[in-house]
């Protein structure tokens, strides 16, 4: 093809060439089967981060809400605070333990 520059009066000879690349999507890649299962596999490995996410969430929550108690009963009643501080321990135990084996 011939073009013309209308300014300068250049003729320039080639072909037009599309200036954006092609977009390039997964499935277009792999083979249909492949690329489903493997956006599902990331789909159910997102899931199960926000649920860990909301499990060690929760946790830190209600121990922060525990401590918070158990100093406010340690104050009222000092001979409780060694109660108070075994219980809390426990509770942040086996949170933590629930949290690992997610």
């Amino acid at each position: 093809m011939i073009h013309q520059n209308p300014e300068t009066h250049d003729i320039y000879t080639g072909e037009i060439v599309d200036p954006t690349p092609a977009r390039c999507r997964l499935g277009s890649l792999l083979p249909k089967r492949s690329a489903r299962a493997l956006m599902e596999d990331a789909a159910w490995a997102a899931g199960n981060n926000h649920c860990r996410a909301m499990v060690a969430k929760s946790a830190m929550e209600e121990a922060g809400a525990l401590a918070f108690a158990a100093q406010r009963i340690s104050c009222m009643a000092p001979q409780a605070a060694g109660i108070c501080q075994e219980l809390l321990q426990a509770y942040g135990e086996r949170a933590m333990d629930t949290v690992r084996r997610w």
